[in-house]
């Protein structure tokens, strides 16, 4: 038997040492053995061969198995059984509640929304979780998404307003879906997998499924940068029901054969359109061809562009579209949103003579969304030496820096927070007196999210926005930004969108800075 053993090659080995193998899996392709027995495979062929006939295997344990060869077992997504007060609701009944929301729908069949907890079928567990941490009250997003997901369906979720209750309008449904799955077994991989677009989000995400746990069994998992990597390691290990990964880590762990998604059924992606900004895509489709096909999958984005389209296109299968229309939190006309046109190097300048002009309170508070890191440093230096109380929070700092810098801001320590948006995108803070966008945001629904911080108790704040001479076009975005919260343009702003031809060239008027009101009042 040992001469027979030296004279096989690797592939005729391994496939003799699993004549045990479990039922469905094809003996006769050893290329889809599983994610990690077949590259683990290839691993111990590469080290055995010589030094020159190596190769890389970084594309190859990447490689997804050929699932049409494989019988996988069943698995249950449809959970959905709809009461007889859901059933009875005309269509009318049903149409009118979306207007009056801003709810809009797409698709085959689209399930009615709920009008109450009850008629969600939740098991009791979640039932008790609703009540302890919702209150018994849930939001529009909740009432249309969670029937389609509790269906079984492929959703496509454009969410304008992060405050819609999106990461329990996803989690709670997985937990279900969970709940009817057989139980996991160590190293077998999740059941759950939620991809976010910035280790910030995912903690946030991990932190609600903690929050959870104490009335579900359910156990969770967080592979983001920031945390070392043998702790992860040993997670993997140990087993969960739901992981929660940014994508870059999670393939990583691909790569090197760490993480087996074999068990996945239910996969979640929030925050697809920032992911796609930042370069994710080839992540996002390599982690998503790793996922057995009959998955059901959630796309959570907030805007809807032709690359979204696109994405949606290839990980979705006959899906529910579900658009939760534009913010309402800052329609109040005693928010007051300003323009501020000037050179780059004239931006800190502008800033402080800002918050110097500024009647404070002692509890108001500042936030100043910025682009880059390094921007954010020097910044807060700045702000600290003409006299201001600050403090920088930006991706490269531990998560205890991170959460020390909120805490000073949020417990009136500081006044001003310094931030980067991927940071800053979870933060929820009362007292906020002014938003300042020194760089100005990506996408519309980030402006959105950042003016909504601006809204005091009793309706008031600021928010100004910078921007170069030159650039007409984001004044034009800004100004399709206010139609769409039911605001009229100033027409000092709809002169300054329209003058492109008369745009002032900074050599001849040097220093110069215009501050215009975007919103006409009346």
């Amino acid at each position: 038997m040992a001469g027979m053993n030296a004279m096989m090659n690797p592939f005729q080995l391994f496939n003799q040492l699993n004549q045990n193998a479990p039922w469905w899996v094809a003996r006769r392709h050893p290329e889809i053995l599983g994610d990690t027995a077949y590259s683990s495979l290839r691993l111990f062929e590469n080290r055995c061969a010589p030094k020159g006939a190596r190769h890389s295997l970084v594309d190859l344990n990447l490689r997804p198995p050929k699932w049409n060869r494989l019988q996988l077992p069943p698995f249950e997504k449809n959970l959905y059984r709809e009461r007889s007060s859901t059933t009875q609701r005309s269509l009318a009944e049903v149409r009118a509640y979306r207007e009056a929301n801003g709810i809009s729908v797409q698709g085959r069949g689209v399930p009615k929304p709920f009008l109450n907890i009850e008629e969600a079928g939740f098991p009791e567990d979640l039932v008790e979780a609703i009540q302890s941490l919702k209150h018994g009250t849930f939001s529009r997003l909740q009432a249309q998404c969670w029937p389609v997901a509790l269906s079984g369906r492929d959703l496509f979720a454009i969410v304008k307003d992060e405050g819609e209750g999106k990461t329990l309008g996803y989690l709670l449904p997985a937990i279900a879906h969970i709940e009817h799955q057989r139980p996991i077994e160590p190293s077998s991989g999740p059941v759950v997998l939620v991809l976010t677009e910035s280790r910030q989000c995912a903690r946030a995400v991990e932190q609600v499924v903690r929050d959870l746990q104490k009335y579900t069994r359910v156990r969770v998992m967080c592979l983001c940068s920031g945390a070392p990597r043998e702790q992860q390691l040993k997670q993997l290990e140990e087993g969960a029901e739901i992981c929660v990964a940014t994508p870059r880590r999670l393939v990583s762990f691909m790569e090197e054969c760490k993480v087996n998604l074999r068990r996945c059924t239910y996969l979640v992606v929030d925050g697809a359109d920032h992911m796609l900004a930042v370069g994710f895509e080839r992540q996002l489709r390599v982690i998503a061809d790793n996922i057995r096909p009959d998955r059901q999958t959630l796309l959570w984005a907030g805007s809807r562009t032709m690359r979204m389209e696109y994405m949606a296109e290839k990980l979705l299968t006959e899906p529910v579209t579900v658009t939760i229309g534009a913010s309402q939190g800052f329609h109040d006309r005693r928010v007051e949103q300003f323009l501020v046109v000037c050179e780059k190097g004239e931006k800190e300048r502008h800033l402080t003579d800002l918050f110097q002009g500024v009647p404070w309170d002692e509890d108001d508070k500042a936030i100043v969304y910025v682009e880059m890191r390094q921007t954010v440093d020097s910044l807060v230096l700045s702000l600290k030496h003409q006299g201001f109380s600050a403090v920088a929070i930006h991706g490269k700092m531990t998560e205890e820096e991170q959460e020390w810098a909120l805490s000073a801001w949020r417990f009136h320590k500081v006044a001003v927070l310094v931030a980067t948006d991927a940071v800053a995108r979870h933060i929820d803070a009362d007292g906020v007196r002014l938003v300042a966008n020194y760089d100005y945001p990506r996408y519309a629904v980030d402006y959105a999210r950042r003016a909504k911080l601006a809204v005091r108790a009793d309706g008031s704040g600021m928010v100004h926005t910078f921007l170069a001479p030159t650039d007409r076009r984001r004044a034009k975005e800004l100004i399709a930004i206010l139609r769409e919260f039911k605001q009229v343009p100033s027409p000092e702003l709809l002169k300054f969108a329209n003058s492109y031809g008369s745009a002032v060239k900074p050599a001849s008027h040097p220093g110069k800075v215009s501050c215009y009101r975007m919103v006409h009042e009346y």
